[in-house]
């Protein structure tokens, strides 16, 4: 050993600069990763935050608003110190939101070394999941049931749940009445002890159901009673994020033997939907409205848009199928379901 540090050739230091520079990696390594460490923490804090105010939001369009707010807020913070930096977010269905922000962390001490990373990748995946929202049910903006028809129509609200459309109730359930074309019209409220709009659950929709019976509009003895009718069932679903309303007619007809006829919606069209952005919009077009005029043998309007607060949705039915196909014969024009807010403690990060 002695003789090896007396050694004056120069090996000493060869060696010792040989061994220097995997030492010097490893603890740039090290410093490097501890750093990037710390910054996927910073990143994980802003992910975290911002996919959870995007599933409380109600304005789901607002979404890349906040996304691009989370970057701008990284980019100030971080300044040059993270490349490539990437901010985004999906949907993953009704009630699950993503974000991913990933960038490239330039490496301090590792870069110096030859062969070491000149960057890190750095990323974060957070998945807020939000409870269902309720939707509160309102009273017909208007209704307008034939008062002229030989036929006894009357409304209804009630609550319904695709994901039960399997079960004996097909997912209905809560049904109350709201108007019907007798003369005068039945003012429901008034007639039913404790007549309340049916209360939704936030995995229900509130949807409308038409009853229509036979001959009997000036025969109340028939109204309830199980002889010719046919039953139509707007089985609504209002997707969470675009507020978009889409309607599933069904029509069930009761013949005078008490045999359920289901009818083919699909080739019978019995509704027509209509979007209005304000009440004034849902009146005929010679009232200064959008609503078309009475014509028969056309083919019936299905409203796409977003049927959100402060618009209202026109609801045109026939009342039996085969008929003249003017789509007016029973017809309400309801306020948008209004979505209860969601608020951020029934929003939760499960990723």
């Amino acid at each position: 050993m002695r003789a090896f540090l007396r050694d004056q050739n120069g090996h000493v230091a060869s060696i010792f600069a040989l061994t220097l520079l995997p030492v010097l990696g490893f603890i740039g390594v090290a410093v490097d990763y501890s750093r990037a460490s710390a910054l996927k923490e910073q990143i994980r804090t802003v992910s975290d935050h911002v996919a959870i105010a995007i599933a409380a939001s109600e304005i789901p369009s607002r979404a890349p608003d906040f996304l691009d707010g989370a970057k701008n807020e990284l980019q100030q913070r971080l300044g040059d110190r993270i490349a490539h930096l990437s901010v985004t977010g999906a949907w993953l269905d009704a009630s699950n939101y993503r974000v991913a922000i990933s960038g490239d962390l330039a490496t301090a001490i590792a870069a110096a070394v030859p062969g070491m990373p000149k960057s890190i990748s750095v990323g974060v995946t957070t998945i807020a999941n939000r409870l269902p929202a309720a939707y509160r049910v309102l009273p017909p903006h208007m209704s307008l049931l034939e008062p002229e028809a030989a036929d006894y129509n009357r409304a209804y609200l009630y609550c319904y749940n695709p994901d039960r459309k399997n079960e004996p109730d097909k997912g209905r359930r809560n049904f109350v009445p709201i108007a019907d074309n007798a003369t005068p019209p039945t003012d429901f409220s008034k007639k039913i002890e404790g007549y309340a709009l049916p209360q939704c659950t936030p995995d229900e929709f509130p949807a409308y159901m038409m009853r229509n019976v036979r001959n009997s509009r000036t025969q109340p003895a028939n109204w309830d009673r199980d002889r010719d009718y046919y039953e139509y069932f707007t089985d609504t679903v209002i997707d969470q994020n675009t507020h978009v309303m889409s309607d599933i007619v069904v029509s069930d007809y009761i013949d005078s033997n008490r045999v359920r006829r289901v009818n083919n919606i699909s080739t019978t069209p019995m509704l027509e939907t209509i979007l209005c952005d304000n009440a004034s919009q849902c009146r005929q077009t010679n009232e200064g409205g959008i609503l078309p005029m009475r014509q028969t043998n056309r083919d019936p309007r299905v409203a796409t848009g977003a049927c959100t607060s402060g618009k209202y949705m026109y609801y045109g039915w026939e009342d039996r199928p085969g008929g003249d196909r003017d789509y007016d014969d029973i017809r309400i024009i309801i306020s948008c379901p209004e979505r209860e807010k969601v608020a951020e403690k029934h929003v939760r990060i499960v990723e």
